[in-house]
């Protein structure tokens, strides 16, 4: 069966200048996708194929990582937790628990610490491991069984 051809993008300066921008803003690649009117997909490939892409793409979520530690400094001097006094400057609603999280990582990516997350690996039991060879040779002793004539 024969792959489906990809449809190469063209992309224009003005569908760069919208990942870029967007990207930037939101350090989100699925919303800075939409934004220059392709799939996430195809910024992902274009990174890949594209240097230069990839060097803005690095750029763009350095200057979205500053404005977002920006805003929640803006958040803490405002008064963290008074709604209207963060209404009174402007500020649009911040999850800073999560803000903190994401810059947390980011900062460790950008010193080389690899993410680890998820949860925690766990040694399986040896009862567990037996059980799961037996239940698999079982199943392989089935499938040579319905095999045979």
């Amino acid at each position: 069966m024969d792959k489906p051809k990809r449809m190469r993008i063209h992309w224009t300066a003005e569908m760069r200048d919208a990942f870029f921008d967007t990207l930037a803003a939101t350090c989100n690649v699925s919303e800075a996708a939409r934004a220059a009117g392709v799939a996430s997909q195809a910024v992902y490939i274009q990174r890949r194929r594209d240097p230069g892409f990839a060097v803005e793409w690095d750029k763009a979520l350095k200057l979205g990582y500053q404005m977002l530690e920006t805003q929640l400094v803006a958040h803490a001097l405002a008064g963290k937790g008074q709604d209207d006094a963060l209404e009174r400057a402007g500020l649009p609603p911040i999850d800073t628990l999560l803000a903190q999280s994401v810059l947390e990582r980011h900062r460790k990516a950008m010193e080389g610490v690899p993410y680890r997350g998820g949860p925690k690996p766990r040694i399986a039991t040896v009862q567990e491991t037996n059980a799961a060879l037996l239940k698999q040779i079982d199943a392989a002793e089935k499938r040579v069984r319905k095999a045979a004539p």
